[in-house]
């Protein structure tokens, strides 16, 4: 059996000869191919032979690092690949592997000679606050940085600056995270000026630094340079909205929402049906944000200006018809009666509310929710009077509120031409009666006043 220091040794082959690959993961893939994943389970054992090594090094490279915003502030997490309900994770969390396991680490940032290595093994390090804590992030920093240049895509290269820049920051080591930032700032500039089809990589770098204590001065340009280079106006506005977060007087944001709601009115001119009628929307949801009264006044006229043709839609109309016989048994209970006092009692407690009662409102509206999947998939917007939108429910909750009501507005149109029939035949059949003597009846009930009662009447 070989001695621990040659495992470790050939271990160490296996991580240089990863990093190697194009890509970060392929890296992955090639180092973690050496040691099955069947071998990631088990205890964090605090001694062991050569399973136990084998296993610790394993899990160093099988946790996933990203760099993530929380209220404008950039943090750089390592977490294990699975996480349970139940707090098992794989590979245990860092600060959960033992002392056995953060030796092999320790030993293996000594032996491997790639920056793919020393960068993730003294990032561990740093996390898990091993003696000279500071050295590990400079050490892991100054890896990620050379490391960026080894990679082949430009979201992967952007990665590693975003860790090493989040590292010199997190120990103070400032000249080390200047020269991150010119590196970033030189990617940016390539990334902008090549492909036109691949913005992410600029978004990814470009984010970060705005969130700098001291923004770099190029991220005006490159911001202005990347509104005018890419066509998409989705790509556009997320470049639109690192300017606001980059610029806070009231003077700038304004000018910066005026080119975004134009931006989109353009996008809508160039597109047809709801397309077109989403830019719109866009752009008066910005100017709304604006509170700038002649953006949002541009904006409403152009969503406003919008016709159903336009949009491509179609009506559907659709009608039913109901026997003589079947008719004239419905109107029966208001007709048979003696007087119209009793008529109207009849025509109240009988017939009941026109939109029908909410039982069988919740019953239509889930039967047709079973029956129409698509329908409720689909985004939902009520337009009011003006041609502008109203509401547009986002939760479940919401959703269903606004299914029961169209269920109700439904019943409505059904019923409501009856339930006015009705009230007709009442004055053919009874007589109508004076508007004091209807104010009388109506004041009887305990709910009414005679104020109210007036008005029905």
């Amino acid at each position: 059996m070989p001695s621990i220091d040659a495992q470790l040794s050939t271990i160490a082959d296996w991580i240089d000869s990863a990093a190697l690959a194009e890509t970060p993961l392929q890296a992955h893939r090639e180092f973690n191919g050496k040691i099955p994943i069947s071998e990631h389970e088990g205890p964090a054992e605090s001694s062991g032979g050569s399973s136990a090594t084998r296993r610790a090094a394993a899990w160093a490279f099988a946790y996933h690092v990203q760099v993530v915003e929380n209220d404008g502030k950039w943090r750089v997490q390592i977490v294990p690949y699975f996480q349970g309900p139940d707090s098992h994770s794989i590979p245990p969390r860092v600060s959960d592997v033992s002392d056995f396991g953060v030796e092999i680490w320790t030993a293996l940032s000594a032996k491997t000679g790639s920056h793919f290595g020393k960068a993730r093994l003294h990032h561990l390090l740093f996390d898990r606050k091993v003696e000279q804590v500071r050295e590990h992030a400079i050490l892991a920093a100054q890896s990620y940085l050379k490391l960026a240049g080894t990679w082949e895509k430009e979201l992967d290269k952007g990665e590693c600056l975003n860790i090493a820049l989040r590292l010199a920051r997190a120990v103070g080591k400032h000249d080390l995270a200047d020269n991150v930032v010119s590196e970033m700032i030189t990617l940016a500039t390539n990334v902008i000026a090549g492909d036109a089809d691949k913005p992410g990589a600029a978004t990814q770098i470009l984010g970060p630094l705005i969130s700098e204590r001291v923004p770099p001065k190029a991220l005006h340009s490159l911001l202005d340079a990347a509104i005018d280079r890419y066509d998409s106006p989705f790509i556009k506005a997320q470049f639109f909205d690192l300017k606001l977060r980059l610029h806070k007087g009231n003077v700038a944001r304004s000018a910066i929402y005026s080119d975004l709601v134009q931006m989109w009115l353009d996008a809508a001119a160039t597109a047809t049906g709801l397309i077109r009628a989403g830019h719109l929307k866009t752009a008066l949801q910005h100017a709304q944000v604006s509170a700038v009264p002649h953006l949002i006044d541009r904006a409403a006229s152009s969503l406003q200006a919008l016709r159903n043709e336009d949009l491509g839609l179609k009506s559907l109309s659709a009608s039913s018809a109901v026997s003589r016989e079947e008719f004239e048994s419905y109107l029966k209970p208001v007709m048979d009666c003696t007087d119209w006092r009793q008529a109207l009692l009849h025509f109240a407690f009988i017939y009941g509310p026109a939109t029908g009662s909410i039982e069988n409102t919740r019953r239509n509206a889930a039967e047709y929710a079973k029956h129409s999947v698509l329908a409720d998939l689909a985004t939902m917007e009520l337009i009011g009077a003006d041609g502008l939108p109203r509401y547009s429910p986002q939760s479940d909750a919401e959703i269903e509120e606004v299914r029961l009501t169209r269920q109700e507005s439904f019943t409505l149109q059904h019923t409501a031409p009856l339930l006015a029939i009705a009230l007709h035949r009442i004055a053919e059949t009874h007589g109508v009666p004076t508007e004091e003597d209807l104010t009388s009846f109506f004041a009887q009930g305990e709910l009414t006043d005679p104020e109210l009662a007036a008005s029905i009447a």
